[in-house]
């Protein structure tokens, strides 16, 4: 606890430094991972002393922190100790309320500025096999339930959380050692992880987030829409993050999207599982490095054409445990 007035000199210190160069850039912080040193640094920029100005708190643009599923350390525990989503929201909640008691944060953005389902980027699966979920499918579908249920909690609890940066390396590149169970988006060579491959299926969300019915966030199975100028998008996943052998059932998912123009829709259908667009399950086939590159191209699965009657469309799509399904649909012209 002794450190802690030194970092607050320290943060007083750059942000004098920063502003006095451009005063139009961004500064925040603190990146930390402990709540105890979040609320003494939110005392600090709202209450304080600031030791450049002497005056009352200091500038604060974004307020950051991380948080991972689980420890490095404690991977000796498996599976006493395992990620969960859970623990996201929770952290987040708190660190919610301790912004909340500061009248001048409101607003102020917060920012992941690092998460993972373990930290400790240097440890490998061939001695920690639990590493393996830095592989495989789960890390993306960790990654979709978590977006989903901090979506939830923009809206109903106004969760001012604007950014959510993945720490990787690239190590297994580097070492030349594919899926080592680094905390790498790729490996050896230059090989989208199937994280990496979800982070792309989510950016083609478009930016218009539209209102999703029936599905729970938090939940086993779960869907998120959006909406660009020419589509209509959503991804619908089936995933419990303590289920870490995937053997949870296969699940008949009813789509609908209302509110359409009339007319015909292409629909197109792109999947992440264990079956489908997985470079780690097909690299542990022994399929050749082109057969695994072109795993990584999210080409769609599937394509058909429905019709939009009363603005309703409906389909149905299976989703296995531990796997999603991006949606797209599009008026068909000509």
């Amino acid at each position: 606890m002794s450190d802690w007035p030194m970092f607050h000199r320290l943060y007083d210190v750059f942000v004098s430094a920063v502003t006095g160069v451009d005063d139009q850039l961004k500064v925040g912080g603190p990146g930390a991972f402990s709540l105890p040193f979040m609320k003494d640094f939110l005392e600090h920029v709202s209450n304080g002393t600031n030791c450049v100005t002497g005056e009352k708190g200091s500038r604060i643009d974004f307020i950051s922190y991380h948080i991972y599923g689980m420890s490095g350390g404690w991977l000796d525990q498996w599976p006493l100790i395992t990620p969960s989503v859970q623990r996201f929201i929770q952290q987040l909640m708190w660190l919610k309320r301790m912004i909340d008691v500061y009248p001048c944060l409101d607003g102020v953005p917060v920012h992941l500025n690092e998460w993972g389902v373990s930290s400790n980027y240097e440890k490998t699966a061939d001695k920690f096999p639990p590493l393996e979920f830095r592989n495989s499918e789960y890390s993306p579908l960790f990654m979709i339930k978590l977006v989903d249920c901090i979506r939830k909690m923009r809206r109903v609890w106004n969760m001012p959380l604007e950014l959510m940066l993945y720490w990787g390396f690239s190590m297994e590149d580097d070492q030349k050692t594919p899926f080592a169970g680094h905390r790498d988006l790729s490996t050896y060579p230059n090989i989208p992880k199937p994280i990496l491959s979800a982070y792309e299926l989510l950016a083609r969300l478009g930016e218009d987030e539209l209102f999703v019915e029936g599905a729970a966030p938090g939940a086993s199975l779960g869907a998120m829409a959006g909406r660009s100028k020419n589509s209509v998008q959503a991804i619908v996943y089936n995933f419990n993050d303590q289920d870490f052998d995937a053997a949870g059932p296969c699940v008949q998912a009813g789509i609908a999207f209302t509110g359409l123009e009339s007319g015909k829709y292409t629909v197109k259908l792109t999947r992440l599982d264990k079956e489908h667009h997985n470079t780690y399950r097909l690299w542990q086939t022994g399929a050749s490095e082109e057969e695994i590159r072109q795993a990584a191209q999210l080409t769609p699965d599937e394509e058909f054409e429905l019709e939009s009657k009363e603005g309703l469309i409906k389909t149905q799509v299976a989703i296995p445990a531990h796997g999603l399904c991006l949606i797209e649909i599009q008026k068909t012209h000509g």
